[in-house]
């Protein structure tokens, strides 16, 4: 019995009304890339809009590794991913934005990074923003690292992901779709507690900045959902939580200052409590948990105030330095690599 062919790479992307130059240049970065054997599956999430059923029509047509799925009504980003990775084939999941380009060597450093760290259930990558923005996008890389910045903020760009679709049946890592902002965020904090991520420290993807994405139009939206998640994922860490430690808990992530003096002793406290839950479950390393906690503190400037004022500063000076200065080196080469991968990728455009 002849056994069935599995493809290396599902790679998923729902389209809602992007600009038709924009989804040409996001599918043919994928089909441009190194690794060839891809499955191609597209949500049309805008089934009322004639011109854009007919323009993935024209493409999946052209292309035989291009499946279109049509969604009856308007249903959300992560409805559209779900129903994209009940059908997915691939050894492993991609995410692509409609936007978004990814440089032609993308899936084969996933990959390849993926089979040399088998502990690892997603990667993801460091960005190169344009359009409105020019600006790097740079991520920490560490699987530590990751799981305490989540307590902070999101740390891998959702378009840059590579998952080993076995990982997502076996953690249950599907999107929630009862959240129609910060799913990535929501499985991100959902992965860490029961597997690892990672990034790998170069730029695989060019992220396009513009007025018409949801992190512009929905702002409000996204910061309830995302304190949310958030609560979840102290909680998950560090234990319950009290209704004060709920409410104040945002200033973890949240840059704004303090509306009076017993606000900032709870926050003092609550730092506190983290430290302390954390000695005992070592949920997670010392030093990435503590770095960005002080980064909070100074950005908040009430450092000198802190109750462990020594125990952090200790920290500070032996870590904390290094940790900008090496951060610093990291955007420079990065900087430097993308310039020219990018000044190659435009001239093969051209030709």
């Amino acid at each position: 019995m002849k056994e069935t062919h599995q493809v290396v790479v599902s790679v998923l992307m729902s389209v809602y009304n992007e600009d038709f130059n924009w989804i040409t240049e996001a599918v043919n970065s994928i089909l441009n890339q190194t690794i060839k054997d891809i499955e191609f599956i597209i949500v049309n999430d805008n089934p009322q809009y004639t011109d854009l059923h007919n323009f993935l029509e024209e493409l999946s047509t052209s292309n035989r590794c291009i499946k279109i799925i049509l969604n009856d009504k308007n249903r959300g980003l992560a409805y559209s991913m779900n129903r994209a990775l009940e059908i997915a084939d691939g050894k492993y999941i991609a995410r692509m934005d409609a936007d978004d380009i990814a440089l032609p060597t993308r899936f084969e450093k996933q990959i390849d990074f993926l089979e040399k760290n088998k502990d690892i259930s997603i990667v993801g990558s460091q960005i190169k923003m344009f359009g409105k923005s020019k600006k790097f996008w740079i991520n920490l890389s560490t699987p530590q690292e990751i799981k305490a910045k989540l307590i902070f903020k999101s740390c891998l760009a959702h378009p840059s992901v590579l998952i080993r679709t076995e990982d997502v049946k076996k953690y249950n890592l599907f999107y929630d779709e009862s959240l129609c902002s910060t799913q990535d965020y929501d499985l991100w904090t959902r992965a860490a507690l029961v597997t690892k991520l990672a990034n790998i420290d170069e730029v695989l993807l060019l992220y396009r900045v513009h007025n018409k994405q949801v992190s512009s139009l929905k702002k409000k939206q996204q910061e309830d959902n995302f304190n949310e998640i958030n609560l979840r994922y102290l909680t998950a860490i560090i234990g319950p939580l009290s209704e004060e430690e709920s409410q104040i808990s945002k200033y973890l992530w949240k840059y704004k200052s303090f509306n009076n003096n017993e606000e900032q002793s709870i926050f003092k406290a609550f730092i506190l409590k983290i430290i302390e839950k954390n000695d005992v479950h070592h949920c997670i390393n010392y030093k990435e948990l503590y770095l960005p906690l002080i980064n909070t503190l100074i950005k908040k400037q009430y450092k000198k105030e802190f109750s462990n004022y020594i125990l952090l500063t200790k920290y500070l000076l032996k870590v904390g330095i290094v940790y900008h200065f090496n951060r610093k080196k990291r955007k420079s080469a990065l900087k430097k690599h993308t310039h020219n991968r990018y000044t190659l990728y435009e001239a093969s455009k051209s030709n």
